[in-house]
Parts: C-alpha cells; structure tokens; sequence
C-alpha cells in the first residue's frame, strides 16, 4: 500500500501554471448532467493528436489514486506525468542516488498503468516561474542546499545536474514526449534579468539531452495568457527559445488570466475565445509540430479573490469541441488534459486540515466529477477517441 506521505506528495507533484490561490468555500453541484446536443458528438474520420491525461489525484487515499489511475487507462492513450516538485541538485550533480522519498515516489509513478505510453514534463525553472527551481529530497520545494543556493540557471554545476536528472527519468519513464521546460517563457515576465541565463542554460541542456536522445521530442512550453498579454515582448522571447524546443508546445486555461498582474475571467464562454488563440504562438514556427501540454476548463462556476468565474457543463463541452478541431487542424501531436477528475475531496480535506491555500481554480475542470459521474465534455473526449490516428 502506497505510504499517506507519499499521496501527500503526490498533492504537491505538479503545480498549475505556477498560481496558488486563497482557499474558499467548496460548491459542489447537484445539477443534472447536459444533455446531448446535435452536433456535440460529430466527430472527423481522423485525428492527428494522443489524448493524454495527467495524474493529478482525487484525493490522497489510495483508493482515490487507484480510481484516477483508473480512469487514465479507461480514457487516455497515453499517461502525462508533470513532475514539478524540485530537482535534487546535488544529488544529480553527483550521480549519487536520490533521497529514498524521491526515489520512492518516481517509482511509484513510473509503475502506474505499465504499458501505457508516458508523456513527461519537468522543468529547471520553479512553480512560482521566477527562478530556479527549488530542491528535492525529504521534501519537495525545499530551499536548495549548500553552494547551491546562490547558483545561476547557467552555471555549469546546474546544467550538469539537470541534465543526468532528466536522463534518469528518461531512462525510468521512457516517454513519447518530453517538456524539459514548463511554461519557459512566463520567467521574461517574471524575472526579466534571469532570462538570458536561463536562455544560455537551456541551449547547452537541449544540446546534451539531443546527443543521447535523438529520437525523442524535446520541447519547452509556453504560457498562452503570458504571451497574450504582451505579444510584442514575447514574441521575442519565445523567437530567442526556438532553436531548443522541438516542437511549438502550449498551455492555456482560456478562462482565466492571472498574467501581468492582472487576474479574473478571460473568456469563460469558449464562444468568446479568439480563433486564433492557439495559432498566435504556434504561427512563429510553422514548420515545426504543435502539440498541447496543458489544458482544462472550468464546468462549475466559483468565486475566487472576490472574482466570480461564471461556468458551466455545457461551456466546458463547448472547449473540448473547439479545442480537438482547432488542435486537428494544426495537425497537434498530443493534448494533454491536466485534471482528469474533480478533486474536492482532496480540497475538502486540505481545507480541514486548516493548510492554507489550494488550486480552487482548477478544482472543477475534471473531465468527471469526484464521484466519476461523466460530463458532456468526456462523452466528446471518448467520441474522439474513438477516432483512427492519422
């Protein structure tokens, strides 16, 4: 049986786009499931992209992890492990072996649904995407130890330890696609003054992970709402991050902006999201893919900071509808839904636990509610599934 620190871990594996939001009152939904339109199960007579869910549990008993991995081999045709947690710098640096928690947890992960394909996400770059990344060991994003508190993204240190952490995982994860660097471009925004030598570090790790993997697409992702909000300053720094990502690879919470300081509702109505929402980042790069690192939408309303995100079960189909057309005809390669099931549960009991803060604006974009009842937009999810690849 999996240990309680370890699902407690599993909590804090990934992070969404970097954002920690105050915690509120829960509002779950009795209402009755969205009934089938015409046209809401149309679907094309092929796909070009993997249908990937993330590993983000109900709950943090192991009946729940069991049921969110369940519903991952039902519904997916590969596993996305976004691995967000830190890097045990010195550890890597030095080829000794992981903290026995580290290494217990990528165990775990790396043994969950065996046999299905793996996309993997880590990132040198911490959840807050203003720095470098925290350290791994006893616990995750603990301050790092030693020397490397002071380290740069550049030093030759770093970048060693990050490349033989990304080869270990490699080696034990095996993925289809790999993210080496989560939403790259929100640090220009962020922490200006580092991006150069995050920039310098990022063309020496693409270069060494390239030897050794040639046939494995490396690609960084960028945050959509980031480049939204300034496009002519992030054009030129994604443009400067092109060589080192082989594909154009995005995430995007259309609903919500929480960039540039500014933070609400963006486009709650999927009818309201521009067309060209996904070709704006893509089209600085037609000739590489195009793939979908991270998404979700919203099927109940809530009230964050005082801002109330209007939602709706029907919305949330309309997304997935927009989405799989839009990413078909980019000719995508993968879209990976980030949360597969409504934790509340899991927000319920952290609540009690009086810890502070969670992840509300996600908590109700599950492709199922917490009880596994299915919404509208997994009915679309699985029609597309159906759906011969190209």
């Amino acid at each position: 049986m999996i240990k309680p620190r370890l699902l407690l871990s599993i909590l804090a594996s990934v992070t969404l786009s970097g954002c920690v939001l105050s915690l509120l009152q829960s509002t779950d939904s009795n209402a009755p499931p969205e009934p089938v339109a015409t046209g809401d199960l149309s679907v094309p007579n092929s796909r070009s992209f993997d249908l990937v869910l993330n590993t983000w549990p109900i709950d943090f008993t192991p009946e729940a992890v069991d049921k969110t991995y369940a519903f991952i081999g039902q519904h997916a045709d590969m596993v996305g492990q976004h691995i967000d947690k830190g890097i045990p710098w010195p550890e890597a640096f030095e080829g000794k072996p992981f903290h026995e928690k580290v290494q217990e947890w990528i165990d775990y992960a790396a043994n969950r649904l065996p046999g299905k394909r793996v996309y993997l996400a880590v990132s040198p770059i911490n959840s807050r995407r203003n720095g470098l990344n925290d350290y791994w060991a006893n616990g995750d994003h603990d301050g790092r130890p030693g020397r490397w508190k002071k380290k740069s993204f550049d030093d030759l240190e770093v970048i060693t330890a990050y490349v033989n952490y990304c080869n270990r995982l490699i080696e034990l994860f095996k993925p289809v696609y790999m993210v080496y660097g989560i939403e790259a471009n929100m640090l220009a925004e962020k922490k200006p003054e580092l991006f150069q030598s995050y920039t310098r570090m990022t063309a020496e790790v693409y270069r060494r992970l390239k030897e050794g993997h040639p046939n494995l697409p490396l690609s960084l992702s960028f945050h959509l709402g980031t480049y939204a909000n300034d496009e002519l300053h992030q054009r030129k720094v994604i443009r400067q991050l092109l060589p080192y990502t082989d594909y154009i690879t995005i995430s995007t919470y259309p609903y919500m902006t929480i960039s540039g300081g500014r933070f609400g509702a963006l486009y709650p109505d999927p009818a309201s999201i521009p067309r060209d929402w996904l070709r704006q980042v893509r089209n600085l790069a037609p000739g590489k893919p195009f793939a979908v690192a991270e998404t979700g939408f919203p099927a109940e309303p809530f009230d964050v900071f005082l801002f109330n995100f209007p939602a709706s079960e029907r919305w949330q189909a309309d997304y997935v509808k927009w989405l799989f057309k839009e990413s078909n005809a980019l000719d995508a390669r993968y879209v990976m839904w980030f949360i597969p099931m409504d934790y509340d549960p899991l927000w319920r009991k952290v609540a009690l636990l009086g810890l502070g803060s969670v992840f509300k604006l996600f908590r109700d974009t599950g492709l199922a509610d917490d009880s596994g009842k299915e919404r509208l937009a997994l009915k679309i999810w699985d029609a597309w599934r159906k759906v011969p690849k190209r």
